[in-house]
């Protein structure tokens, strides 16, 4: 399967969730859709669509259970029921799509936005060929 590597300063999700809309993500494959289920206001639906993914369950999308606002206070995510669930389906041979939701809860809307969510772990695979170099102390 090889490694997955993402940059510090790219390990955050920006959303204007009165627009429901995303400000800045890791990758172009990071989109807002529509919930399945009726969603609570606050809520947003997250999906990835993977191709040529190798496994299904090592790239879910762990997100932190509390966001920051534009001006940079830290609230936490609403905590009734499922606030953050996520799962994962195949849709041909080597496509996945990743559904993650996450609840700022109600509030938020009111919130200065942008959001700011941070990322606990994103599967995003480095393809290339690498070399590292081993030196042992003698």
């Amino acid at each position: 399967m090889g490694i997955t590597a993402l940059a510090k300063d790219q390990m955050k999700i920006v959303v204007d969730l009165n627009k429901k809309q995303i400000v800045e993500a890791p990758d172009t494959n990071l989109t807002i859709i529509q919930p399945i289920s009726q969603a609570g206001a606050g809520e947003v639906q997250f999906q990835r669509k993977l191709e040529k993914a190798q496994s299904s369950y090592s790239i879910m999308m762990w997100l932190d259970d509390s966001f920051t606002d534009a001006k940079g206070e830290k609230h936490k995510m609403l905590t009734e029921g499922l606030s953050q669930r996520g799962h994962g389906v195949s849709t041909k041979d080597d496509t996945v799509e990743d559904n993650y939701s996450y609840n700022f809860g109600e509030k938020a809307l009111d919130y200065p936005q942008p959001l700011t969510i941070e990322i606990k772990e994103y599967w995003n695979p480095i393809m290339e060929t690498q070399t590292v170099e081993l030196f042992s102390k003698k």
